[in-house]
Parts: C-alpha cells; structure tokens; sequence
C-alpha cells in the first residue's frame, strides 16, 4: 500500500497563499489551533533601517479534511522578496536569520527575488543556511533571479 505524501501539496499551496499576500519581505508560521486546523500567523517585523515592513500580526485560519495529524505543530516560515544588497543589507539579513532561528521553523519556503547582482548569490544562500529548518530550506526562482544570475548559479 503506497502512503500518499500530503508534504508538497500543502507546501506549494502554503507558498502561493504566502507569496499572494504581499509584495514584501514577510515571515509566515503555521501553528496548530486544534486537530486539523491550522492558524497562519502572517508577521512582518523591520530588519533594517532601509527595508520597513508592515508592523501587524494577521492570522487565517484553515481547516481541510485532507490535512493529516501528522502536521499538528508543524511550523513553516516564508521569505520572499530579499532583493540583498539593494533593499537589505548585512545587518538586516541577519536580523531576519535570527527572528526566523527564535521562531524555530521546521521547514523555510523562500519566494524568489533574492538578489541584486551576481556577486551577491553565494553569499546570501550562505547565509540562509544558517536558518535552523529541519524538514529543510525550498525556494523558487522570481522573476528578477530569472533575469540575472541566480539561475546560473544555483543550476551548477
């Protein structure tokens, strides 16, 4: 009997949920308000000086048949829109490590456009590897990466 894996469906639908919400850098868990349901906690916090998010706490939650009780307590963060170097800085990258670190995600979803030049790739994914996510870091490619070279990089 073959065990249907529920894992990338609800992570692809979770990142398209997330990346609908805005256009700017934002962290999202999920946290289990009862047996199958979940609540989204969508907050942005600002991580530099530069790069000011929305300063508010919103939660969605949701409720699906097909969400097994294996997620109960699953946490999920999501990134998206870096833009390092032009938008955030060092400084700022680091704040965004360690809130996600204090936050302990299990998984991390990162939603593309997350750099500014060539130079910047290897540093910044190296950086995010700090991110202590233990069913791992996914992300997708944003339109800016597609047009530089983080498509290059990353396909290597």
């Amino acid at each position: 009997m073959r065990t249907r894996s529920y894992l990338p469906l609800f992570l692809s639908l979770l990142l398209l949920f997330a990346s609908c919400q805005s256009k700017r850098s934002a962290l999202v868990s999920s946290f289990p308000a009862s047996a199958g349901v979940y609540s989204i906690r969508s907050f942005k916090e600002k991580v530099s000086s530069r790069y000011a998010t929305v300063r508010r706490i919103v939660e969605y939650d949701f409720m699906h048949r097909d969400i097994p009780p294996a997620f109960d307590g699953l946490r999920i963060a999501f990134i998206s829109d870096l833009h390092y170097k032009s938008k955030l800085k060092e400084k700022g990258l680091n704040d965004l490590i360690r809130l996600l670190n204090e936050r302990k995600p299990d998984v991390l979803l990162m939603g593309g456009d997350y750099q500014e030049g060539c130079e910047y790739v290897e540093p910044l994914f190296a950086a995010l590897s700090r991110v202590e996510a233990p069913l791992g870091i996914y992300g997708v490619m944003g339109n800016n990466d597609y047009e530089r070279c983080t498509m290059r990089s990353s396909v290597r």
